[in-house]
């Protein structure tokens, strides 16, 4: 029995009308803060922008000389051309510059490992890994918990 002084059915009506705020709450949530993407998916208040010249979404000031810029280029291309991943909204997201030698290693030619990462209907995140200018491989890269 209900306690005195409230029936079952106002009850019910309460828990109806808090179930039917809370849900529309749920609803209008506003967009997330960085949410938004240029025309080529990439997310300018993340400080990305589109490059010609690499041809993904990059941030230019992390693409410091020409090295990085010619092994971004060419692991882009390579996992477009291969049908990989797709260029909308592709980020070009950190490099390595691999070391080469015994006791005093040195800078490869062309030796890169350049991440890639496209988040906008799934998330795809690859790394590819450059020796002379060219690709020698691509793998997934599975984001550590």
């Amino acid at each position: 029995m209900a306690k005195e002084g409230m029936s079952m059915e106002k009850y019910l009506l309460i828990g109806a009308l808090a179930l039917t705020l809370m849900l529309r709450g749920c609803a209008t949530q506003p967009e997330a803060i960085g949410g938004e993407r240029d025309k080529y998916g990439c997310l300018g208040p993340a400080g990305y922008s589109y490059s010609e010249d690499i041809g993904a979404c990059v941030r230019t000031w992390e693409i410091d000389d020409e090295g990085k810029t010619r092994a971004a280029k060419a692991a882009v291309d390579y996992v477009v051309d291969n049908d990989m991943m797709d260029r909308f909204a592709l980020t070009v997201t950190g490099f390595d510059v691999m070391r080469c030698g015994g006791e005093a290693p040195t800078r490869c030619v062309g030796g890169y490992n350049v991440y890639l990462e496209r988040t906008y209907d799934t998330i795809e995140r690859k790394v590819a890994h450059l020796g002379n200018w060219e690709v020698t491989s691509v793998e997934d890269v599975v984001p550590q918990p």
